[in-house]
């Protein structure tokens, strides 16, 4: 496939630099932007039709296998009671899908989309704007971490938008892992912007999936995690390898920092329904941790 793209693509700059000299016109920006605009997959959540902005081969993979992918995050949206005064936090948005499925189920939720990524934040600014979920969904483009306010190295490994595995303020433990993009982004902890009004209210549920940095974040909330507004917390733990590109993470440090999570919110009074069920700290799973 990449060899037929790129012979394609050589065919397209080929046309186009004879429109340039003859037309004074770039047709690739025309076809860029004919694109960029009507790249849009469609799938069906609530019986309700859903736009999916979708510019990339892994943003159109993640559209097409979106539902069922992840259940418990799907089951844990569908628990949240659909009342006016409850408020999501989908912390590591992304592209924004799952802030979306939570405003297709639920018709009075308010729900604020936190993502680093520029790329990603403007994939949820497009998502929100073509389903018309302005009035439900707020995007906070902010790096989150355990830190007092400050411009931070936002690390990006790839372009592909979805795909591009975040590194804020820290290395992972990767030998020989080389980074695409990096930019300096403001960043927070979330307790400074509770306490600055920022955030005009504590969260009643809390998604969190921000490629390893979840203790961080964690960690910058701790003023406020005993709060009994705050009902649960879906997290992606990780208790295994975790493999990218064919390179393997340092699997001890990835423990050490799971378990620490499991150690600050068993502390500020929540406990994990996964270690309920008598299951194992095994693998990289979705835990769900309760009052």
């Amino acid at each position: 496939m990449s060899l037929i793209v790129e012979v394609f693509f050589n065919i397209i700059k080929f046309i186009n630099k004879i429109l340039i000299f003859f037309k004074k016109k770039n047709f690739i920006n025309y076809l860029f932007d004919k694109l960029y605009s009507e790249s849009i997959t469609k799938i069906v959540i609530n019986n309700n039709i859903v736009k999916m902005w979708t510019p990339s081969n892994f943003a159109a993979w993640v559209a097409q296998n979106f539902l069922g992918k992840r259940k418990a995050i799907e089951e844990f949206i569908s628990n949240i009671p659909d009342k006016k005064d409850i408020v999501f936090w989908d912390i590591g948005a992304n592209l924004g899908f799952y802030s979306l499925y939570c405003a297709s189920k639920k018709q009075n939720v308010k729900i604020v989309a936190f993502e680093c990524s520029t790329s990603a934040v403007l994939s949820i600014s497009k998502n929100v704007s073509i389903n018309n979920f302005h009035d439900k969904i707020s995007i906070f483009p902010i790096g989150l971490t355990n830190v007092d306010s400050d411009f931070l190295i936002l690390k990006e490994h790839s372009d592909s938008l979805g795909a591009q595995f975040n590194a804020l303020n820290t290395e992972f433990e990767l030998e020989n892992w080389k980074y695409k993009n990096r930019y300096k982004i403001f960043s927070n902890n979330l307790s400074n912007l509770v306490d600055n009004k920022s955030l005009k209210s504590l969260p009643d549920y809390i998604k969190i999936d921000c490629d390893g940095l979840e203790l961080e974040i964690l960690e910058g909330f701790k003023k406020y995690l005993s709060d009994l507004r705050i009902k649960s917390i879906i997290i992606q733990m990780k208790f295994g390898p975790r493999i990218v590109d064919n390179k393997k993470f340092d699997d001890d440090k990835i423990i050490l920092r799971s378990n620490k999570i499991y150690s600050l919110l068993e502390k500020c009074g929540f406990k994990s329904r996964h270690l309920e069920k008598g299951m194992e700290k095994k693998g990289q799973y979705l835990d769900i941790f309760e009052r």
